[in-house]
């Protein structure tokens, strides 16, 4: 699973600190960029919209009802080292601060399936933070839940680029570094998914772009699969130890 090539970066800006002065205008200025990037790379998304990085490819399939929830959300299949599919949906979030206020659109899983030694699982949106938490599927799920923009000192440094695309388009891009991490992120709203290349210095990963289509892809696992799925059963620590208090005599 942790081999698994992330392919979405854009929401890697999380954590919850109070601003002032210049970082204000940083965090806006990420707001505007995440919004754009989430907005035409995701949100204005037709089934069959596809990327490939190399050892994964992502799928948009579009709106469906989930066969286990009945409720209905955004799809994204994800194939290479895991299989599976993530259903979210995209939703603004409103945070105030020094009597401001930021709107960010961030994606949030719902519920997720995943092929494992050749059984489908459903996973609840609880069981997918916990399965897919420090994994590099983290990039697109975990981060995806954050609900504030990173502190000032983890802000990275946004630059619009020119970037030219496999096949030989050049658009507008967004270079981002972060000076405290290392990591640096290319991303345009002119391809879906929004990721153009990624490189994380820590964990010597990198992930590039290397074809896409607007239209085309197709998913490959089954419906019948997915109505089948074995649910994987949820409970914390805590639980665990009121279940086993309440055996005692």
């Amino acid at each position: 699973m942790k081999k698994t090539i992330a392919f979405l970066i854009i929401f890697l800006f999380t954590a919850t600190v109070s601003f002032t002065g210049t970082c204000v205008n940083k965090a806006k200025n990420l707001q505007a960029v995440q919004n754009r990037i989430v907005g035409s790379s995701l949100q204005k998304l037709s089934p069959g919209a596809w990327a490939s990085y190399g050892l994964a490819k992502v799928v948009y399939l579009g709106r469906r009802v989930s066969p286990k929830s009945g409720k209905k959300l955004d799809v994204v299949e994800v194939t290479g080292k895991v299989t599976g599919q993530v259903w979210y949906r995209i939703r603004p979030h409103v945070f105030p601060y020094q009597g401001k206020k930021l709107r960010f659109l961030i994606l949030e899983p719902v519920e997720a399936y995943m092929k494992m030694g050749g059984a489908f699982f459903y996973l609840t949106r609880e069981m997918a933070e916990i399965f897919l938490k420090g994994s590099q599927w983290g990039t697109f799920l975990e981060n995806g839940l954050a609900f504030a923009p990173p502190g000032c000192g983890d802000l990275p440094e946004v630059k619009k680029i020119s970037q030219t695309l496999p096949g030989g388009k050049r658009v507008h891009a967004y270079f981002l570094q972060s000076k405290k991490y290392g990591g640096v992120l290319t991303c345009s709203p002119e391809v879906p998914f929004g990721l153009i290349k990624a490189v994380s210095t820590k964990k010597k990963m990198e992930v590039r772009l290397l074809k896409y289509g607007w239209k085309g892809g197709k998913g490959v696992i089954p419906k019948s699969a997915l109505a089948g799925a074995i649910a994987i059963s949820y409970s914390s620590n805590k639980e665990k130890k009121g279940a086993k208090e309440g055996k005692k005599p």
